[in-house]
């Protein structure tokens, strides 16, 4: 069986630094087209289907937001995967999940909703420079950090929010409901900026004591070998 090796996720993280901040500031740029947008829906007359679809520059930041949206969630699944595995890597004992979970958790509805956080957890605590012992469970009992639980409580809320206006939905699409839609982002919207911030500050730090984490055990592995 071919042992894992500990990958360096740097490079990675540091792109998600700029994705995270890339779609905190299009979110708030896009939030100053909402109220024009419900505007335009309580005074027209034509029906919902037929009203144009949005252009110039705020199509042009429809489309960049949604790129920079599918570029965040793989490379975060990729990052997420990576740093679990290398839970594995250091032979940390005690672990409740594995790295294909760490990806497959993101697609199992409503499972989606509590294992990320589960795993998040997991990589969290095994990743601090404190939590090295011979047995490799020493880090289960390592309280649990405020910033993924604030991160993920964000998160799950900014999507609640999001799916909100579809609870009793018709199918038939209506101007009201199309103001509903809009009018939840008012919501969602700082919801969403919280969780990329806080996303992005668990992701720099899980990086950090990671390399910290693998340079002390290289550094034991060079006294040793002295």
């Amino acid at each position: 069986m071919t042992k894992t090796a500990f990958v360096n996720n740097t490079h990675l993280t540091n792109m998600l630094t700029l994705l995270f901040l890339a779609s905190i500031v299009l979110t708030l740029v896009e939030l100053l087209f909402v109220g024009g947008n419900i505007e335009v829906l309580r005074n027209t007359t034509l029906p919902p289907d037929q009203i144009p679809q949005p252009e110039g520059l705020e199509a042009f930041l429809k489309a960049t937001s949604s790129a920079v949206g599918i570029s965040l969630n793989i490379c975060f699944i990729i990052w997420f995967k990576r740093s679990y595995q290398n839970l594995k890597a250091w032979g940390v004992e005690g672990l409740g999940w594995s790295p294909l979970m760490a990806i497959l958790c993101w697609f199992i509805p409503l499972a989606n909703l509590v294992i990320p956080l589960l795993i998040a957890i997991e990589i969290d605590k095994a990743s601090r420079p404190e939590s090295i012992d011979q047995d490799g469970k020493a880090w289960k009992s390592l309280p649990v950090d405020r910033l993924v639980l604030i991160w993920w409580a964000s998160f799950v809320g900014a999507i609640l929010v999001s799916v909100r206006p579809m609870i009793g939905y018709s199918g038939t699409m209506t101007h009201e409901f199309l103001i509903g839609v809009l009018e939840q982002q008012y919501i969602a919207a700082p919801l969403t900026i919280l969780s990329a911030y806080f996303a992005m500050r668990m992701v720099q730090q899980i990086n950090r004591n990671q390399v910290q984490r693998q340079q002390m055990k290289n550094n034991d592995f060079q006294s040793f070998m002295a």
